[in-house]
């Protein structure tokens, strides 16, 4: 079975302060925010 991936778009209203510590956590793993949340 070819398996195409599905790519979509969500815009996510939050505090400065989340997206922050979400960059903090993504950059100390070596990963962009977008890969830290999808990462499987």
């Amino acid at each position: 079975m070819n398996r195409q991936p599905i790519i979509s778009q969500l815009t996510l209203r939050s505090p400065k302060t989340f997206h922050q510590q979400l960059a903090t956590l993504a950059k100390n793993e070596g990963l962009s925010v977008n890969q830290y949340i999808v990462d499987d």
